[in-house]
Order: structure tokens, then C-alpha cells, then sequence
């Protein structure tokens, strides 16, 4: 009971803030041009400056023995078997392109961050701080690329796939600029001015609430007969199926303790909340997108306790 309320307790904010876009927009106050604009915003400004934010000052020291590195390749490794399992769903189904971009990235990426720190903290303490900063110092460019790749590749206007044209896209994408000019500048260990570093955390507080409004204003229980499906499937894989496959295999290969509980965390964790803002940006289906974040992370209160739960009493951690 005590892992379910640190995942109610960190995975209700988010649900609240959802509730508040949905009253707003029954309430009229925002509408399908607020929900344009700020986005055009998130996507260019907030999440770029967001993930240069949190990888800038990230304080992370690595350490470059076997042990870590196995850690985090195989981390990279289910992130991209995860999404090549969502991918080939996808293409076995008679799905348009814009359903077939949002359900294979609210199957594969999570919004782990968020619910992380909460649960594994309770668990083993302060020691888990540097395991899930170099997680996120790779996984999440890796979501980032993957995502962008994904939507690109299943761009409705495209009717033939032009991969230069991709390339530039996924080099040309914010998200990605931010990624990596804050990696040359972690590289070059250029420090960003306090007064400029002040503003950029303010500029990225608005991301993470701003998206859920959006979401909440987007959201209907009543979803499309044709959107079902893809619905149903990505909250499964992503709460359900993949942790449990993944988990798995990382017990066969020997991960136990902290390592064992990021990676689980990593896979149980729900959709991330900013697919929605990408798939809305990239031309995809930004309904069904909310719909998966929405569900996702309802039905992680459940897949999370059950989860931790049984890796604990099974003595895994």
C-alpha cells in the first residue's frame, strides 16, 4: 500500500492539472486557437529550454567503468526494441499515418522523471540520484530522436519517405537543438550566467503545466471507434506489457537493487506528456496522443504499485 500512495501522490498532480484544461474548456475559456498557439510556444520555446535546462545542470559525474556503461546501454537498448515492437504494430495495422505516429510514441516513451525520483527515493535513498541522472543525460535524447523520427516518417502530407529530408528534420527539430547545444555546452563546460540560468527555469516551468492544460482541453471520454484500438494497445504496452517483458530480461541479465528499480521505473512509467505537444506540432493525431497520456498514467497508479510491490517481496530490491 505505502508504493501506492507515493505513485498516487506523484502521478495526481498531473491528473489535476489535466481536470483543470478540461473545466477550462467547458468553461469556454480556452478553445481550439489557444490550444494553436501555446503549443506553437511549448514546442519551440518552453521544451527546448526545458531539456537544456535540466541537462546544463544536471550534476552528474561519470564514471567510466563496465558497470555503468552495461547499465545505461542496456537501458538504450529496450528504449529502441520498445519502439521498434510499437513500430511494427503499427505498420500490421490498417491505421492512417497520423494514428499510426501517435500510438507508436505513447507505447514506447515515458515520462519517467516525474514519478521517478518519488518512488525510487523511498526505496534506496539518495544513492539512486546519480543512476537516474545519466539515464536521463541519454534516454532522454534518445525519446527525443526516436519521436522525431517517428512523426517524420509518418508525416500525412509525405506520400513517399524522403530521408535526407528526415535527417534535416530530426537536426532541425527544437527539441533537438536544445539536447544538443546543451550537450556541447556540458562538453565544453561553458556555465550559463546565473541571471540567463534564472530565466531559463522560469521559462521552462510553463512546459510540463501548460501541456497538461492543453491535454485536458483536448480531452474526450468519447473517443473514436477507429481510435480505440490504437488507444487500448499503446496504454497496454506501455504499462503493462513492456515492463513486464523488459523486467524480465533485465533480472536474466543480472540487474538487481537501484539499477533494476530505474529500469523498471523507466519502463512502467506512463506516456510522457510532452508526445502530446509534439504530435499536435508534427501533424499527428493529437487526440488519441491525449487519450494515451490520460489512460497511461491513470492506469500506472495500479501497474507501478503491483510492480515495485512484487520486485520487493521477491527480493530483487
Amino acid at each position: 500500500m505505502e508504493y501506492l500512495i507515493i505513485s498516487f501522490q506523484a502521478l495526481l498532480p498531473l491528473i489535476i492539472m489535466v481536470l483543470i484544461g478540461y473545466v477550462l474548456k467547458k468553461a469556454n475559456v480556452v478553445d481550439s486557437s489557444f490550444n494553436q498557439k501555446s503549443s506553437t510556444i511549448l514546442f519551440n520555446l518552453a521544451f527546448p529550454v526545458m531539456l537544456f535546462y535540466n541537462i546544463t545542470n544536471a550534476d552528474v559525474e561519470f564514471v567510466f567503468d563496465w558497470a555503468t556503461w552495461r547499465f545505461i546501454l542496456f537501458a538504450c537498448a529496450i528504449v529502441l526494441i520498445s519502439y521498434l515492437l510499437a513500430f511494427l504494430i503499427a505498420e500490421k495495422n490498417n491505421w492512417d499515418n497520423r494514428t499510426k505516429g501517435a500510438f507508436v510514441q505513447g507505447a514506447y516513451r515515458g515520462n519517467y522523471i516525474i514519478i521517478g525520483f518519488a518512488i525510487l527515493e523511498n526505496l534506496f535513498g539518495n544513492e539512486v540520484s546519480v543512476g537516474m541522472s545519466l539515464i536521463t543525460a541519454f534516454i532522454v535524447p534518445l525519446f527525443n530522436t526516436l519521436a522525431v523520427i517517428n512523426f517524420t516518417y509518418y508525416e500525412p502530407e509525405y506520400d513517399k519517405i524522403n530521408y535526407l529530408e528526415m535527417i534535416k528534420g530530426t537536426i532541425r527539430n527544437p527539441l533537438i537543438i536544445g539536447i544538443l547545444v546543451a550537450l556541447l555546452f556540458n562538453y565544453l563546460n561553458i556555465k550559463v550566467p546565473v541571471t540567463v540560468n534564472d530565466t531559463l527555469f522560469m521559462i521552462k516551468g510553463i512546459a510540463v503545466p501548460m501541456a497538461l492544460i492543453n491535454i485536458g482541453s483536448m480531452f474526450s471520454l468519447r473517443t473514436d471507434l477507429n481510435e480505440r484500438k490504437p488507444l487500448v494497445l499503446a496504454v497496454l504496452f506501455k504499462v503493462v506489457l513492456f515492463p513486464l517483458m523488459f523486467t524480465i530480461i533485465a533480472i536474466l541479465f543480472g540487474f538487481r537493487g537501484p539499477s533494476l528499480g530505474i529500469l523498471f521505473v523507466l519502463l512502467a512509467s506512463p506516456t510522457a506528456t510532452v508526445s502530446f505537444i509534439m504530435a499536435k506540432a508534427m501533424h499527428s493525431n493529437d487526440t488519441l496522443a491525449a487519450a494515451i497520456i490520460v489512460f497511461s498514467t491513470a492506469a500506472s497508479f495500479f501497474t507501478i504499485f503491483i510492480g515495485v510491490s512484487l520486485l520487493n517481496a521477491l527480493g530483487f530490491f
